[in-house]
């Protein structure tokens, strides 16, 4: 994607900063080079994206100074079932390409969906109202 119409906008503008809200790492490096290119002299912020070993291999020493905001590592959030399935998914179709917390998120969330589909009737209520066992313990 090119960013560089909008991000020529801002640096008319003058702006304080510039929050690198992508949606992946890749996104996240294109926003931050081109804005490089053009000449933004202004911290960048970014989210959990900017923390990942895909966006460090990406942006290389531009990342340097990128200040971001991170969520809890897998470690901290799964319990020791979700660490072994981690380590077999890894094992078995190597690293992450992006964040590890997705992998966790995203598998939970098609658990939940996968059960309230084939358990109930009404899956929004089933979801809504059923308490869950899962990598993270009790959701």
């Amino acid at each position: 994607a090119d960013f560089k119409p909008i991000l020529l906008k801002l640096r008319t503008k003058h702006i304080d900063g510039l929050f690198l809200n992508a949606q992946d790492e890749a996104g996240a490096f294109r926003m931050l080079k081109q804005a490089k290119e053009l000449g933004l002299r202004v911290p960048f912020y970014t989210f959990y994206v900017g923390t990942s070993d895909a966006f460090f291999k990406l942006a290389g020493a531009d990342a340097e100074g990128v200040i971001s905001v991170d969520v809890p590592s897998l470690d901290d959030i799964t319990n020791a079932q979700g660490q072994v399935l981690f380590k077999e998914f890894t094992a078995k179709y190597g690293p992450m390409k992006a964040w590890n917390y997705g992998f966790a998120t995203t598998f939970e969330a098609f658990r939940a969906l996968a059960e309230a589909l084939t358990k109930s009737k009404d899956p929004r209520r089933y979801l809504a109202e059923t308490k869950f066992e899962g990598l993270f313990g009790s959701y």
